[in-house]
């Protein structure tokens, strides 16, 4: 979780999922980060999860609707797919 200052004076807070694509949990713990995001995502400033893909970090922004779509109605075994997959983009 990250606390930011925002433009007006507030606080936002964005949360950002380290994410280890290859591991065994790595699919339901993403499936309910996105069904997290589809229920209580508005408040968030970002709400993401990043994987290391051959050497590069890459970020499924879970804001959007077509990502947690793909992310929900996945059946793979393993994430990588998902961080490889048109919807994702570099971290930065």
């Amino acid at each position: 979780m990250v606390v930011s200052n925002m433009p007006d004076g507030t606080l936002g807070v964005s949360l950002i999922d380290p994410h280890g694509s290859h591991l065994a949990d790595a699919v339901p713990k993403l499936k309910g980060l996105a069904h997290f995001a589809r229920a209580h995502g508005d408040p968030f400033v970002r709400l993401e999860s990043i994987a290391e893909v051959d050497g590069v970090l890459r970020v499924l922004d879970l804001q959007r609707e077509d990502v947690r779509d793909g992310v929900e109605s996945f059946t793979g075994a393993q994430a990588t797919p998902l961080y490889e997959g048109p919807a994702t983009a570099r971290y930065s």
